[in-house]
């Protein structure tokens, strides 16, 4: 590894950019030989986040690109997706909304870049609890879900007008 950068008390401090042995480049500000305030980190396999760091860990606001093109921008902790954020996927659909340590959970909103979108509730990275769904040809479902699945009271309407309401499995 080489670090070009400040130090103090022998430590990385201030300033910094360190190339590591196994690829990965970081360079932002430091605080006792640790990541620390603004910095970027470079992944060796091209995975890139661009944010806060607190004591050596990805925590508080920040970017992340993956090298397949998917973009997630917001709230982290510990390295993982939470509290609110974005995450934009190559083939241009989103997720806006809530994250529990890396997953979709609570309040969010899902859109399909080839039309149709989900805004309601979700758990372990699934539609759950409820929420509307708008399908690309009009159909709009408004009810319970259960693991991705609508299952509970509901209401289908129909673009043509057509009303169903009531239980719903899957």
């Amino acid at each position: 590894s080489v670090y070009i950068g400040a130090f103090k008390n022998n430590k990385r401090n201030g300033k910094g950019k360190l190339i590591m042995a196994e690829g990965h480049v970081y360079n932002g500000q430091w605080l006792n030989g640790k990541k620390h305030g603004q910095g970027s980190l470079t992944y060796s396999n091209g995975l890139v986040y661009d944010g806060n760091w607190i004591l050596g860990k990805i925590q508080g606001k920040g970017k992340m690109t993956s090298p397949s093109g998917a973009i997630y921008e917001g709230d982290f902790s510990n390295g993982k997706y939470h509290g609110k954020g974005k995450l934009t996927f190559l083939n241009g659909d989103y997720y806006e909304g809530e994250w529990q340590f890396g997953k979709k959970k609570g309040k969010g909103k899902y859109v399909f870049k080839e039309g149709g979108d989900y805004q309601g509730d979700w758990a372990f990275d699934k539609r759950h609890g409820y929420g509307t769904y708008h399908f690309p040809n009009g159909d709009t479902y408004e009810g319970q879900w259960h693991m991705g699945q609508r299952q509970g009271q509901g209401k289908l309407t129909r673009s043509n007008g057509e009303i169903q309401q009531g239980h719903f499995q899957g």
